[in-house]
């Protein structure tokens, strides 16, 4: 590659990123992100693949806002450190999370004349990566890099993008803990929910409303409690009075009951599943609408621990969870039934004096017993071990007693039970 390929820093071009890495999981320094947004501004996004790119030093330091004297070393430890930077992101999915590095690799090459103002910096971002930068076509955040990189606050970029992604929902919330989380942010302000509120929070607003295109307002919440749990965000475009049009293939508004007008606001609940309209109509249109209630109360039932609550309602939906695990309720109490027929039938055995001493058998059926919580005086049908076993006993005229015993518990008398399971 000549140096003519090396590249200038345009400010004006435009950042592409998935949704998914707008809140993924990392940190990264004011410096070590303006680097990162540069390389991405730099890629071209028809491609499948990486290909290694060159950036002017000069260039790449000047968009940085490093200082004119000390600027190449400042880039040069930036790009080290770069090296080790991680992210974290969810599955798709939902089935988990990986982890991924920034950059493959980062090369700084002095020219060889010794002039700084032609070194270059050469680099290629982590293959991995690639599904969230390259040939996207929807679920993408798009902003101007000179926009990106004009705040000074470590923490307003990151919040300026999450609020740009969600600009037509209008809303964010998010609890403490899950900011901890989003933002990688250091133990110090998980141990003091005050530096987070001014340190953090009230200072990449405040930047925000200065500098960008977003106007931002936010409270915070109680959970039931006296102290504060977490913030709720409310944001737009100051060049815009009314809401934009949520996705380039809208569903189709039709007129809804008055049922499943109530589904479509508790899916779209702000503070709770942040589904755009858009997504919950096309739900209510594909499924009953008792599904969705029960998916919906499932999904709840197991929010904890999950980082986007509308991505696992939407999974839960999709899979049917709910009677996923209805089923698995019911298998579990015919296996409860099975045990406690099981139980009986032994308990018959001991009383018939079939057992002489406690063996192993025996010491099964106790531990059965202890695992239930209430078995009937009076079963209600005979299980199939009995019936065996008092077949069993009836073809011998000296078992005619035991089996006499196996069957009062039933109420029942041995001509009854030929009849019944003989004949």
């Amino acid at each position: 590659m000549s140096n003519k390929e090396v590249r200038q820093v345009d400010e004006y071009a435009i950042v592409r990123q998935s949704n998914e890495l707008v809140e993924a999981n990392y940190r990264l320094s004011m410096a070590e992100q303006k680097v990162i947004l540069n390389f991405i501004a730099q890629l071209d996004t028809t491609q499948k693949n990486f290909t290694v790119g060159r950036i002017k030093a000069k260039s790449l330091s000047d968009a940085c806002g490093f200082n004119a004297k000390s600027g190449y070393r400042q880039l040069q430890e930036v790009l080290k450190k770069l090296l080790s930077r991680s992210v974290i992101l969810q599955r798709r999915d939902g089935s988990g999370w990986y982890g991924s590095h920034w950059v493959q690799s980062c090369d700084y090459v002095k020219a060889s004349n010794g002039d700084s103002d032609c070194a270059y910096v050469e680099y290629q971002l982590d293959e991995r990566l690639c599904p969230h930068f390259l040939q996207l076509r929807e679920r993408f955040l798009k902003a101007e890099l000179k926009s990106l990189i004009a705040f000074t606050h470590i923490y307003s970029t990151r919040f300026y993008m999450i609020f740009k992604n969600r600009i037509k929902i209008g809303k964010a919330r998010y609890s403490f803990q899950d900011l901890y989380q989003l933002l990688d942010l250091p133990k110090a302000y998980q141990k003091k929910t005050s530096d987070l509120k001014s340190r953090v929070i009230k200072i990449a607003v405040n930047e925000i409303n200065e500098k960008s295109d977003i106007m931002v307002e936010y409270a915070y919440y109680k959970d039931g409690g006296r102290a504060h749990v977490g913030v709720e965000f409310t944001f737009y475009l100051k060049n815009k009075k009314r809401p934009i049009p949520l996705s380039k293939h809208p569903a189709r508004k039709k007129e809804l009951t008055d049922e499943a007008e109530e589904m479509l606001h508790r899916i779209m609940d702000p503070a709770r599943w942040n589904i755009t309209e858009d997504v919950a109509r096309k739900m209510i249109q594909k499924h009953p609408l008792a599904m969705l209630d029960a998916n919906i109360r499932y999904a709840y039932k197991y929010r904890k621990g999950k980082h986007s609550l509308g991505g696992w309602l939407i999974k839960c939906i999709e899979n049917d969870e709910a009677s996923k695990e209805q089923a698995r309720l019911a298998e579990k109490w015919a296996e409860v039934k099975r045990q406690k027929e099981r139980a009986a039938e032994a308990a018959d055995l001991r009383q018939a004096g079939l057992f002489a001493e406690k063996g192993a058998a025996e010491k099964r059926v106790e531990r059965t017993y202890a695992a239930l919580d209430v078995m009937d005086d009076v079963p209600s049908e005979i299980g199939e071990y009995t019936i065996l076993l008092v077949k069993r006993f009836l073809q011998s005229p000296a078992s005619r007693a035991s089996a006499e015993a196996l069957l009062k518990r039933y109420q029942m008398t041995i001509d009854e039970f030929k009849q019944k399971y003989m004949d």
